[in-house]
């Protein structure tokens, strides 16, 4: 028995039609270096209603447990690549259905995306991640000002008291790849060398917070 969808998927502006659930054919992404100015530039694109950008949101880790669901069990082979893409659109178009149906570009915000623009490149060819960047120097400065604003708590970022017992101790951790500023610093390089630097809008600035001193890279 084969089943036909072909006449009920319908095109829709930036969106493909599927009983009643629009799905994306373009988005953007905000990625890079933490406490390098991400939050800001959302807030700077909200401001035009044509824009959707916000803090960082769930997305990046559903479509990661999606993939690692269907590649490490015993019926991962039943599930073809076009299911898979399938499967991945799907989060995108549900989380944003919304802002798809008010015709608005959204732009997700990960600092994991850069880790996966072979895959973003499949699903959306024309899309661009705009990555913020900063002297590690200083993501590391400000982190430890955030640590030391609460002294009343052991920080999140660290698994216990031995991790960030002195700024030593904090500041090599965080560097280490499975750590916040490690990763993220391993996937932009990644991105920033690989195939796919084309995709790559950077926004650097040495002080995050005050716009006259940002300026903006074309990678190619």
């Amino acid at each position: 028995m084969s089943i036909s969808v072909d006449n009920n998927i319908s095109q829709t502006g930036n969106s493909e039609s599927f009983d009643g659930l629009q799905f994306p054919t373009e988005i953007h992404f905000i990625s890079g270096l933490p406490r390098s100015g991400s939050t800001l530039l959302s807030a700077i694109l909200r401001q035009n209603p044509r824009f959707h950008a916000t803090m960082s949101t769930p997305v990046f880790g559903l479509i990661q447990r999606l993939l690692e669901g269907m590649s490490r069990n015993e019926l991962a082979s039943f599930i073809s690549q076009q299911q898979k893409k399938d499967l991945l659109l799907g989060v995108f178009a549900a989380y944003y259905q919304s802002q798809i149906q008010q015709g608005q570009l959204v732009i997700d915000t990960s600092r994991m995306w850069c880790a996966h623009l072979p895959l973003i490149d499949q699903l959306f060819p024309q899309s661009k991640v705009i990555c913020c960047v900063r002297n590690v120097a200083w993501i590391m400065d400000s982190l430890e000002r955030l640590v030391r604003s609460n002294p009343w708590v052991i920080s999140g970022l660290f698994a216990d008291f031995s991790e960030s017992a002195t700024v030593y101790d904090r500041t090599q951790k965080l560097g280490q790849n499975q750590y916040m500023v490690g990763m993220a610093y391993n996937a932009l390089k990644e991105a920033y060398y690989g195939e796919y630097s084309d995709k790559l809008l950077l926004v650097a600035s040495l002080i995050t917070h005050i716009l006259p001193t940002t300026t903006y890279l074309n990678i190619r």
